[in-house]
């Protein structure tokens, strides 16, 4: 009766939607095979069945949901217009920080469930400089997977993951963001590095001269007329 159906509904679908083997089939993108031996937290149980569908369980408005980094839309846009101050903070990463190569352990059928290692590599970052060659490796445990295609994949989402989300961004906003929660996508619209706006606050309404908006749609404030 605590669990969000509707969300787990959703995500069983992707689960289940098939995908490549990597061997000239198809299989559901993520399965779950493993037998619990000894007993442990339920929230550490947890965790580890969400890392299969590469998620999270979250307890959120009274309900235990499950999240996943799946393709979605943005659902709350942040400008200066609703960021404390109209401040973003940004930090990136170095390529040399980079991870280049992951190796991801899964239990093999075909060797009586043993461990088995799959690596996964960006060969042109692997090799960078011809001079420097780099090796930059992580490794990972594929919870429960006992499919070499489920285990590549999931080396290649962290090896994506990695040469792609270069930078970070910070900021504080307010009261109006309590419907968000972890794992929804936002879109951040900042106008400082964009050189335009394409949002702000009304400061003022009046029935005859219409509305006054804030600084953020320009050099300065803007009556806009409306019928």
């Amino acid at each position: 009766e605590l669990i969000d159906k509707y969300e787990l509904f959703r995500l069983a679908r992707f689960c289940d939607e098939e995908v490549p083997n990597g061997e000239g089939g198809t299989e559901p993108r993520f399965t779950c095979n493993v037998y619990l031996t000894k007993a442990q937290e339920a929230t550490t149980v947890l965790k580890q069945l969400a890392s299969v569908f590469r998620g999270m369980a979250i307890w959120a408005d009274g309900q235990l949901t499950a999240i996943s980094d799946r393709p979605k839309k943005p659902v709350y846009t942040f400008t200066k217009a609703n960021v404390k101050d109209g401040i973003f903070s940004y930090e990136g990463t170095g390529d040399k920080v980079k991870v280049n190569q992951v190796k991801v352990t899964w239990a093999d059928p075909d060797d009586s469930y043993r461990q088995a290692a799959e690596y996964v590599e960006d060969t042109e970052a692997l090799i960078g400089d011809t001079n420097s060659p780099r090796l930059v490796r992580t490794d990972l445990l594929a919870f429960g997977t006992t499919s070499r295609g489920q285990a590549h994949r999931l080396g290649k989402w962290k090896l994506i993951s990695e040469q792609t989300e270069k930078e970070t961004v910070s900021f504080t906003s307010g009261a109006n963001v309590i419907g968000l929660k972890p794992g929804d996508i936002v879109a951040v619209q900042d106008a400082d590095r964009d050189r335009s706006s394409f949002s702000g606050r009304v400061t003022n309404y009046n029935p005859e001269a219409g509305l006054t908006l804030d600084e953020t749609m320009g050099t300065g404030g803007a009556a806009v007329n409306i019928d």
